[in-house]
C-alpha cells in the first residue's frame, strides 16, 4: 500500500505537467529521443519503488544471513533473494509504465491521480470478489457445517499456495 501511495504522489505529475506547460517541444529540441524521455521518467518511478520494495527485501535477507549460524544458508536461500528482487522489479516496472500511460492521457495531474485511485480500488474489489466466490464454492462443495471441519482448513491452506486472484 505504501508503494501505491508513493506512485500516487510522484507519478501523475511526470508527463502531465510537461503536457500542461508545453515543455515537450523544448525537451525534444535537444538531442533527446522519445525512448530516452520515457525511460528517464520510468527510471524515476522504478527508483522510488525500488527503495520501498527491493531495498527492504535485500536488507531483510542480509539481516537473516547475519543472524544465521551456518554459512551454507546463503547457497540454500539465494533463490529467495533473486525472486524477491525480480518480483520487485516486475512490480516497479509494470506500475511505473501504467502510471506513465495514465499521466500521458491528461494535462491535469488531479485527473490522473483520481484515475489511479479508481484503478486501485476497482482491482482490489475484483480480487476480493474472486477470492470470496472461490472460498464460497469450496465451502459449498464441502457440505453443511464445513467451516468446522479440518479438511476444509487443509483445503484452504493448500489453495493459498497457488492463489492468483489477489494479484
Amino acid at each position: 500500500r505504501l508503494s501505491m501511495i508513493l506512485i500516487l504522489l510522484a507519478g501523475p505529475n511526470l508527463i502531465s505537467q510537461d503536457l500542461r506547460y508545453n515543455a515537450l517541444p523544448l525537451y525534444f529540441s535537444r538531442p533527446l529521443r522519445r525512448t530516452d524521455y520515457v525511460l528517464g521518467k520510468l527510471g524515476i518511478i522504478v527508483a522510488l519503488l525500488g527503495m520501498v520494495i527491493i531495498v527492504p527485501a535485500i536488507f531483510a535477507y542480509l539481516l537473516g544471513l547475519l543472524f544465521s549460524l551456518d554459512l551454507t544458508i546463503f547457497r540454500d536461500t539465494f533463490r529467495v533473494l533473486l525472486a524477491s528482487v525480480g518480483y520487485g522489479l516486475i512490480i516497479s516496472i509494470s506500475a511505473g509504465m501504467l502510471i506513465l500511460a495514465l499521466s500521458s492521457l491528461s494535462r491535469n495531474s488531479r485527473y490522473v491521480a483520481l484515475f489511479w485511485i479508481g484503478i486501485w480500488f476497482l482491482s482490489s474489489m475484483v480480487a476480493w470478489i474472486l477470492v470470496s466466490v472461490e472460498r464460497y464454492e469450496r465451502m459449498h462443495t464441502a457440505g453443511r457445517f464445513a467451516w468446522a471441519r479440518e479438511d476444509l482448513l487443509l483445503q484452504e491452506i493448500e489453495a493459498a499456495k497457488t492463489e492468483w486472484r489477489p494479484l
